[in-house]
């Protein structure tokens, strides 16, 4: 559970990352000076383009401009706006600047992701790091050392050669914001500065530093944007206030955080790549996402420490980023941490309806491809930013949470609306196609194919359209026929039946590879080329849809979808088309392709530190994308990979170790099922599940797959028994454990 690190670290996305949800720190620098780059959660700018609100700015408008073939003019409208200005946007803090004397030097540094503690080491002494619990503050600690520190802020005047900066992912220039400069002041012993981030708002951090006995210790305060005077009270009186307990106090309420997360769940894998990887994506997450913090856009509580705006805005992407940054926490019995994203989608749902309206004239909700932290919506390509299903995929996260959880009142009070609200604002555009009678979409896209040219507008209704539709239909289904709303539930039924079959084409193939149908990108419309986003196979993953267990057809029609990007190769791939691709291979049972997409993954597209980013950077030839931007979806969607390969939920039923492929072994504890359960197992080398433990949280029937086929298990519990078959259904009661064993072990 230590990552060690040798200083120099020459790069900000490759040093020792600490974060508690609201405050993110990265370690990096040289043997005489090392930098904490620190960033604040709220920190954004919000404000939006006033031609966003202008009456052109509307649906009607982008659909009568696509019949019309006039590109140029979309553009104008729904593209130019973003990008001639330079918010709403993520925005970094600063960075604190550790000196030692010309005698000492800097030498390592190791994070213990147990305890959330950073400890670097000199030549003649340390220093301890820790982010409080709850607060966006970090404390420090020197021991035996002459330390000197100093708060560098960003320059926002400072001029920077554009041209440096032409990697997909640009999103301007920190001068393009052109803020004042920042001013400083004092409070007896606190240092402040106050840094103004536009529409009247500032940041405050403040410094208090004092020597102790052997060394000093530093506290840093960052505080949300407001108005300037009642920040500076914030931030100096949240310093002041560490005198009482010093750094002692917020290590051990660290440590203690730490304790409870990682006592939810657990799991282990003899492959060392593969298992730290998944540890430290674990770490990430509680870094990154708390209750009661913001959740995490593309880069977490790490801001590109740069001279950029970070990328992309830093924002939240509904087309695949928030999903995959989510996809794990459930599996891994992190509640909380995923409930931060879903009331922060809550909470904007208002503006989200009030989308629907002012852009489309339509009931529901709609939910825009990129968000700020406010809800406002950050434009871009047309097709996407202005894809009508987005919202439903948010949606999906919803159902799951109580598909796993089993909360009714979750269920009744947010799953169940929130995912009608966006069904609501589809009915309202789907009408059924003239030639098929099947229910379409005025304008379908598949995530990022042709980038924003006139090809990305496809036949309706796309494979991504399609397969997100009907999860939201048939998740409705079931959770109204939960709530006991039969009509309802029948209405749904009827709603997901009207959608039809699912897009699928013949394509040619050397030596006849591929024999039969694939999922194609649209009706009529095969993928023809390799793509980052594997956006036409969601009805395999993650919306768990088509399964080779379901029959005969979905397992030739899944065999020749992935036969076909086989084919297509990795060469527009991006870091998280191969994690992604790892979790779906998982997903239907190729354990040993699983294991061979991730380690091509750790090999070329992630950092010493663990980071994910989404180019080939050290050119080993997997991608003709070269590039770096660091975003975390990647990472979460390898820790689904491993967990896809533990645990199962298939046609209701448990599978365990279903895709733990021969020679690795793993043991796990607690990892969550659907329906509530928590389950543990050891599984060797061979693919021998040791005893399994089942812990029922709501009570309930129970299906596990027979671990081992063929003999009859003992179930022991208060109530002892012997079950025999493929299946083994058992009822339980909540708080209940139930251990199973091959009977006569």
């Amino acid at each position: 559970m230590k990552i060690h690190f040798d200083i120099p670290i020459a790069r900000w996305d490759e040093g020792a990352p600490l974060g508690n949800g609201l405050l993110g720190a990265i370690l990096w620098g040289n043997e005489r000076e090392i930098y904490l780059s620190l960033d604040q959660a709220t920190l954004w700018d919000e404000r939006t383009p006033a031609s966003c609100q202008e009456k052109s700015y509307h649906f009607h408008e982008l659909l009568r401009l696509i019949r019309a073939g006039q590109w140029e003019k979309i553009t104008e409208i729904f593209e130019a706006p973003q990008n001639n200005h330079p918010w709403p946007t993520k925005l970094r803090a600063c960075r604190m600047i550790l000196s030692l004397p010309s005698a000492d030097r800097w030498t390592r540094a190791t994070l213990d992701i147990s305890t959330g503690l950073l400890e670097v080491f000199s030549k003649k002494g340390q220093v301890s790091v820790v982010c409080d619990a709850h607060r966006p503050l970090l404390a420090l600690k020197s021991t035996g050392l002459d330390l000197r520190h100093r708060m560098e802020f960003p320059d926002y005047r400072e001029p920077v050669d554009k041209d440096q900066f032409t990697t997909c992912g640009y999103a301007g220039l920190l001068s393009d914001l052109a803020y004042p400069a920042a001013e400083h002041g004092r409070r007896g012993r606190t240092a402040f500065c106050t840094q103004d981030i536009g529409d009247g708002k500032a940041t405050v951090t403040a410094t208090l530093a004092y020597k102790i006995r052997g060394g000093s210790e530093i506290f840093t305060y960052i505080s949300s944007p407001g108005e300037a005077g009642a920040m500076v009270d914030e931030s100096c009186a949240a310093v002041d206030a560490c005198l009482k307990d010093g750094f002692d106090g917020i290590r051990r309420g660290s440590a203690r955080w730490w304790k409870n997360f990682w006592s939810r769940s657990g799991a282990t894998l003899s492959h060392e790549g593969i298992n730290r990887h998944y540890q430290l994506g674990q770490y990430f997450l509680g870094s990154c996402s708390r209750l009661g913090a913001p959740p995490m856009p593309l880069q977490g509580v790490w801001t590109a420490d740069e001279k950029t705006l970070p990328p992309w805005r830093g924002d939240y992407h509904n087309n695949l980023n928030t999903q995959f940054c989510y996809i794990s926490y459930l599996s891994n019995n992190r509640l909380d941490e995923g409930m931060a994203f879903l009331d922060y989608m809550w909470k904007v749902l208002p503006k989200m309806r009030e989308m629907a309206r002012r852009w489309f004239d339509a009931p529901g909700a709609f939910t825009p491809l990129c968000l700020s932290l406010g809800g406002e919506a950050i434009c871009g390509w047309a097709p996407y930013s202005f894809s009508l299903t987005n919202g439903a995929w948010v949606a999906d996260m919803f159902h799951r949470h109580w598909k796993y959880t089993l909360d009714e009142n979750f269920l009744r009070e947010r799953a169940y609306p929130y995912c009608l609200e966006q069904a609501e604002f589809l009915l309202h555009h789907l009408k059924p196609d003239p030639k098929t009678g099947h229910l379409v979409l005025p304008m379908s896209s598949s995530a990022e194919i042709y980038d924003g040219t006139p090809r990305a507008y496809l036949p309706s209704n796309s494979n991504y359209d399609h397969f997100i539709m009907l999860k939201l239909f048939r998740d409705l289904e079931e959770m109204s026929a939960a709530l006991g709303r039969k009509s309802e539930s029948a209405k749904w039924k009827r709603q997901a039946k009207a959608l039809g079959p699912c897009a699928t084409s013949k394509v040619p193939s050397p030596d006849n590879l591929i024999r039969g149908e694939v999922l194609a990108l649209a009706p009529g419309m095969p993928l023809d080329r390799s793509h980052r986003h594997h956006a036409h196979l969601m009805g395999i993953y993650p919306l768990n849809i088509l399964h080779p267990e379901n029959g005969p057809r979905e397992k030739e029609l899944i065999d020749n979808s992935t036969h076909q990007i086989d084919l297509l190769g990795t060469g527009e791939w991006t870091g998280y088309s191969l994690s992604w691709y790892a979790a779906l291979c998982a997903r239907i049972g190729r354990g040993a392709a699983a294991v061979s997409w991730l380690e091509r993954y750790l090999d070329a597209f992630v950092t010493p530190n663990g980071f994910h980013v989404n180019g080939d950077y050290k050119n080993l030839g997997y991608s003709v994308y070269k590039y770096r931007p660091f975003t975390l979806e990647g990472n979460f969607a390898a820790v689904q990979a491993v967990n896809d390969m533990l645990l199962q939920d298939i046609n209701g039923s448990i599978r365990i170790g279903y895709a733990l492929p021969a020679g690795i072994s793993a043991s796990f504890h607690d990892l969550r099922a659907e329906r509530g359960f928590l389950v543990s197992a050891d599984i060797d080398r061979q693919g021998k599940v040791g005893g399994v433990i089942v812990k029922s949280t709501v009570g309930g029937r129970c299906r596990v797959a027979n671990p081992w086929k063929g003999r009859a298990v003992r179930v022991k519990s208060a109530r002892p028994s012997k079950l025999a078959g493929d299946i083994l259904e058992f009822e339980t009661k909540p708080g209940a454990e139930y251990r199973l064993e091959p009977a006569g072990r």
